[in-house]
């Protein structure tokens, strides 16, 4: 990888941008030296990939799959949150934290989730929202749509000891993943992780959060899959 020079960068003075030109698998990055969170920091990521779509592997109509990862787009969660009647301020906090959950396709989402709920709130995490986020199935190739996992987001608070918090919502994501059906796409206090099989050019239709107009980030990594040696699946992205 390398960073762009900055005479190169005069047209875009907030933006600073990575990108590859000769690894197999398409990666680029855009960080906003403002460190302000803009929304066009996410669609440059987004529309980047689209363009080096060359890299993002296709076998039968599926793409081996792509994901961005960003800041927790807080102004989003502050609808999200206001939208059930919370404060929506709390999604400003230092101690909240979202997750991205798949949960694998068959093994009873609603179920699994209280599971993940009572387990989090058990070690010290409130949890204020729960829900299956909202995505688009008919966008996904025919491999994609067979085993598409169940997406759900939640988010809440730490009561806890905020100082042990991040190593334990760390130890706690491990524990979840090798005893219930699912997987962290992630699970943190800073950041959130959209990920897909499917190709770059899915990634927005996919996920009904990344078209949000308050979906912003001051940094955003894009990863476009060119896989060689797996099968590719939604769990190995």
């Amino acid at each position: 990888m390398y960073l762009k020079q900055e005479a190169e960068m005069e047209s875009l003075a907030s933006f600073e941008v990575f990108d590859t030109e000769h690894d197999a698998c398409a990666l680029m990055a855009v960080v906003n030296r403002t460190n302000n969170p803009t929304r066009e920091n996410v669609t440059r990521v987004l529309d980047g990939l689209i363009k080096m779509s060359h890299r993002a592997g296709m076998v039968a109509g599926d793409g081996d799959g792509c994901g961005v990862l960003l800041d927790i787009p807080r102004q989003m969660w502050e609808q999200k949150l206001s939208e059930l009647g919370e404060n929506g301020g709390i999604a400003w906090r230092e101690d909240f934290w979202v997750g991205h959950v798949l949960i694998k396709r068959g093994t009873g989402d609603a179920d699994t989730m209280r599971q993940v709920v009572s387990k989090l709130e058990a070690v010290g995490f409130k949890t204020l929202y729960c829900h299956r986020g909202e995505t688009d199935s008919t966008s996904l190739g025919p491999q994609g749509q067979l085993e598409e996992p169940g997406f759900w987001q939640i988010a809440g608070v730490c009561f806890a000891d905020f100082g042990a918090a991040e190593r334990d919502l760390f130890r706690l994501q491990l524990h979840l993943e090798a005893t219930l059906p699912l997987l962290f796409a992630s699970l943190s206090f800073r950041t959130v992780v959209y990920k897909l099989r499917g190709s770059p050019e899915v990634l927005e239709r996919y996920f009904a959060d990344l078209r949000n107009p308050r979906l912003a980030s001051v940094a955003t990594l894009g990863h476009s899959r060119y896989c060689t040696n797996t099968v590719s699946s939604f769990f190995r992205v």
